[in-house]
Parts: structure tokens; C-alpha cells; sequence
């Protein structure tokens, strides 16, 4: 069925709306390589790779932080835990530039420590009669320190019944290591259709919990039946059965 000419013209105008904001907007590209470091005391140095993919030379700046949760958020704060060097540096058109991060003392503790060096673009004075937006590029890489002994993350899931039929679904992270969530699924069990599905990519470090809220799909869920819940982590894949808690 042809499209009324109203909806075409509509369609048309909303392109050419974000095709204005996309030529009227500046901003770095660099890629960041790996997306995630583990150091310990048998390997207290690494190295980030950072390539410029665009077609102007770009100045960045290292930031790093101390990473911890608190009441289901991240925190950060300033540390001279680890150093990351050179702490600002420029990189031409299709370059690479080699940071390399180090810690100042062996681990101590029981417990893995978590830290995020984030890298930042320092925009460039515009261009003569550019009169768009400048876009500064942030990236956040994860550092994860090991103790001396061995680490693992120990999973704890929940569901509760709330208000209204609605579904918290929680995760306690009892061990001695971050886990990291990507998607999750929860169904009634002996049935495969999920009653909810959420599409994640959260961190839960150690000794702390972490809740999503979700509206089901199907009504009249009851507190003391069971669930069935499908997980995907980077500690491995959870298939198991959940009693529902009341609220």
C-alpha cells in the first residue's frame, strides 16, 4: 500500500532535519583497544591502544578513577593508585598512540579492585565560520585489579513481587570479583514465552546488589510461584528456577 503523501513529505522532512543537525555537527573519532584490562600483582602494567579514524588530528586527555557502587550507582574518585602515561597526547589522521597504564604498589586485600580510565577529546578551536556543534568524545575502559588470591564472582538472584504485578528482579554479587550482566530473560516456568526481557550491559562489583524493575507481560503473577530465569554474564550463562518473593 502506497504511502499518503502527507506521511512521505513527513518522512522527508524529519531526514532532512537529521541530515542538518549530522553536517552542522563536529566530532573525534578514535578507537580504543581492549575494551577491557586485568592487571595483578604478577602483571601490575598493560597497554591501551588508541587510533584516530578520523581525518583531523585529535588531542586526548587520561583521566583516572577509583570505581565503586554504592545504592545500585557507580562512583568515582580520584586515585593515584594507577597512572596511565602520557596523561594527554595527540594523534594524526589514521594514527596510533600506545598508553600505558601501571600500578604504583601491589594489590593488597581480599577483594578486586575496580577502576575506569576514561579518555577524553579536547576540542579544537572551530574552523573559520563553523558555526555547528562540537562533540567531545569520552571513553570509559574498565580496570580490574586482582588480590593475591584467587577471585570469583558468587551470583545470588531474586524476584519480588511488587505494587501493581510489578517484577523486581535482583542480583547479589557475594563473591570477590565483578560480574558484568548483558540480557536477561524471565518466563513462567514450563512455559519458553519470556513475561519479560531486559537488554543490559551492567557491572555488579563485588559485595554489591543490583535491581532492575520490570513490567510483565502477563497478569496475575502470584508470590511463591516459580520463575524461570535465562541470564547471559562473563562469568558464564544462568538457567534456573526463582521462587517469587511477596513484595
Amino acid at each position: 500500500m502506497q504511502r499518503p503523501m502527507t506521511t512521505r513529505l513527513g518522512w522527508f522532512c524529519l531526514v532532512m532535519i537529521i541530515a542538518g543537525i549530522a553536517a552542522q555537527a563536529r566530532a573525534a573519532t578514535f578507537n580504543v583497544s581492549p575494551v577491557r584490562i586485568h592487571l595483578s600483582a604478577a602483571k601490575m602494567t598493560g597497554v591501551l591502544s588508541v587510533t584516530n579514524a578520523g581525518d583531523a588530528p585529535t588531542v586526548v586527555q587520561c583521566q583516572v578513577r577509583a570505581w565503586s557502587q554504592q545504592n545500585e550507582k557507580d562512583v568515582y574518585a580520584a586515585t593515584d593508585d594507577l597512572i596511565a602515561t602520557p596523561p594527554i597526547f595527540t594523534i594524526g589522521p589514521g594514527k596510533t598512540q600506545i598508553v600505558r597504564l601501571g600500578l604504583r604498589k601491589p594489590p593488597h586485600g581480599s577483594q578486586e579492585s575496580a577502576y575506569r580510565i576514561y579518555l577524553q577529546e579536547i576540542p579544537g578551536p572551530p574552523k573559520p565560520g563553523f558555526q555547528g556543534l562540537q562533540i567531545a568524545l569520552r571513553i570509559g575502559v574498565p580496570v580490574f585489579v586482582d588480590p593475591a588470591q584467587a577471585v570469583a564472582p558468587a551470583l545470588h538472584w531474586q524476584a519480588k513481587l511488587g505494587e501493581g504485578g510489578a517484577l523486581t528482579l535482583a542480583l547479589q554479587n557475594a563473591g570477590n570479583a565483578h560480574v558484568q550482566v548483558f540480557d536477561f530473560s524471565v518466563s513462567r516456568r514450563g512455559t519458553s514465552q519470556p513475561i519479560a526481557t531486559q537488554k543490559v550491559s551492567a557491572y555488579v562489583l563485588p559485595a554489591q546488589t543490583m535491581r532492575w524493575r520490570l513490567k510483565p507481560s502477563q497478569e496475575g503473577l502470584k508470590a511463591g510461584e516459580t520463575l524461570h530465569l535465562k541470564a547471559y554474564t562473563d562469568a558464564g550463562d544462568v538457567d534456573t528456577d526463582l521462587v517469587l518473593g511477596s513484595p
